[in-house]
C-alpha cells in the first residue's frame, strides 16, 4: 500500500475518530429541563407537506387529534403538493375541527417548500411544529416540543426513527444507520455546531422564523427546507438550537422498501450538501467522506499490497471502536439495542454505501414521487 494512501487513511482515521467521540461525550452530558406551560398554553402551529400520502395520512392524523396539549392552543395545516391520489379526500373525512387543508392549484408553486410557504403563509401559531405526512408520534410529542422552547431557544430539533417492517433485515439495517445519524445529530447540537437537523420533527420559535425566512439559503434547490433554515438561523439569530433527548419527542417514520428507494433518499440528502455555506457541516462531511472513501480504496488496493491486510484490519477496528459509543447510545435511548447485531455487516458495508451515495448524488438528477428533485 502506498505511503500516501496509508498517511491518509490514518490521518482521516483520527481525524474521524475525535469527530465522532467529540459527540458522544456531548451527547453523553446531554440536559433536559422541561419549562412548566404557561396558561394558556402557547399556541401551535403543525406544519405537513403532503404529496401521495394515502396510506400514511390518515395515521398522522389519528396522532395529531390525540396530542396530549390543548385543542384550542393549537392547528394543524396540511398543504397539498399536487398530490395525484386520494391524499386530499382522505385528510378531509380525518380532519378535526383545529385542522385545516390548503388544496394546491393551478399557478401555485411545486415541491415541498411551495406547499409549506402556502401552509406557513396561513399560520397562526407563536411556535411552528413541522412534521411529514408519513409520520406517527406518541400522545406527548407537542407538549415535550414546546416545553423544550424556552426564551433563549430559535429551534429546537427532535428524535426520529425509521420503523422496520418485521422480518425485512434490511430495514432493519437502515434502523441502526440512521441511529448514527441521529446520535451525531443529537451530539453536535450539544456541542453547540449543529450540523442536521430533520424536517420530520423540527419546532421554530415565530419571532426567529420571522427574522431568518428571507436570508435562507438553498432556494434553487427543491429540498433542504430543514438544513438551509438551520444554517440560517445558525447565522442571524442569537438564540439557541437545542436537541430535545427525550422519548416522548420520538417520531417515527418508515424505512425504504427496497434499495433503490433507500439510495435515492440518501443521494438527494447528499446532493443538497453542495449548496452548504456552514464551515463545521462542511469539514464534517468531508472528514466523513473522506474517510470511507479511504477505507474503500484500501480495501480494493489491499490484496495486491504487502500487509495491506493488517493495515486495513487496524483501520477498520480503529473506525468500529469509534462508532460503538455514539451507536450504543442512541440505540439504548431508542430502545433498540436488540438490533445491534447488525453493527459488524453495516461496518463492513458503509465504506461502499458511502462513495456509492456520493456518486448517486453528483453523476445524476434524483427524482421523489415522479419528480425531479435538483
Amino acid at each position: 500500500m502506498s505511503n500516501a494512501l496509508i498517511l491518509l487513511l490514518f490521518l482521516t482515521a483520527l481525524l474521524y475518530t475525535l469527530l465522532i467521540l467529540s459527540f458522544a461525550l456531548a451527547l453523553a452530558r446531554i440536559t433536559q429541563s422541561r419549562r412548566i406551560l404557561p396558561v394558556p398554553a402557547p399556541f401551535v402551529s403543525v406544519i405537513v407537506a403532503m404529496r401521495n400520502e394515502s396510506q400514511h395520512i390518515s395515521a398522522l392524523i389519528m396522532h395529531l387529534k390525540q396530542q396530549a396539549y390543548p385543542s384550542d392552543c393549537y392547528e394543524v395545516i396540511l398543504s397539498d403538493d399536487f398530490s395525484e391520489d386520494n391524499t386530499v379526500m382522505l385528510a378531509q373525512k380525518y380532519m378535526a375541527a383545529n385542522m385545516k387543508i390548503i388544496v394546491s392549484a393551478e399557478g401555485d408553486l411545486p415541491g415541498k417548500k411551495g406547499a409549506q410557504a402556502r401552509a406557513l403563509s396561513q399560520a397562526r401559531g407563536e411556535i411552528l411544529l413541522f412534521t411529514d405526512a408519513d409520520c406517527t408520534m406518541g400522545h406527548q410529542w407537542i407538549k415535550t416540543m414546546v416545553q423544550a422552547m424556552d426564551t433563549q431557544t430559535a429551534m429546537v430539533a427532535g428524535p426520529v426513527i425509521l420503523k422496520a417492517q418485521p422480518g425485512v433485515p434490511f430495514q432493519k439495517l437502515q434502523t441502526l444507520e440512521f441511529l448514527s445519524l441521529q446520535g451525531s445529530t443529537a451530539g453536535a447540537m450539544a456541542l453547540g455546531k449543529p450540523i442536521m437537523c430533520n424536517g420530520a420533527n423540527l419546532a421554530v420559535c415565530r419571532d426567529e422564523w420571522e427574522k431568518a425566512k428571507l436570508k435562507i439559503e438553498g432556494q434553487q434547490r427543491s429540498s433542504g427546507d430543514d438544513i438551509f433554515l438551520m444554517h440560517a438561523l445558525q447565522k442571524f439569530s442569537a438564540k439557541k438550537i437545542r436537541f430535545v433527548w427525550e422519548r416522548d419527542a420520538v417520531v417515527s417514520t418508515c424505512a425504504s422498501p427496497d434499495w433503490r428507494a433507500f439510495f435515492g433518499q440518501r443521494s438527494r440528502w447528499a446532493a443538497k450538501s453542495t449548496s452548504y455555506t456552514n464551515g463545521f457541516t462542511l469539514i464534517t462531511g468531508a472528514i466523513v467522506a473522506l474517510f470511507n472513501l479511504s477505507l474503500l480504496v484500501a480495501a480494493m488496493a489491499a490484496p495486491w499490497i504487502t500487509h495491506g491486510g493488517q493495515i486495513l484490519a487496524i483501520v477498520f477496528a480503529i473506525k468500529c471502536m469509534a462508532d460503538l459509543p455514539l451507536m450504543l447510545q442512541s440505540a439504548t435511548f431508542f430502545q433498540l439495542r436488540k438490533i445491534m447485531w447488525g453493527y459488524v455487516p453495516l461496518q463492513l458495508i458503509y465504506p461502499a454505501y458511502v462513495s456509492l451515495t456520493l456518486l448517486l448524488a453528483f453523476a445524476r438528477a434524483g427524482r421523489w414521487k415522479n419528480r425531479k428533485i435538483y
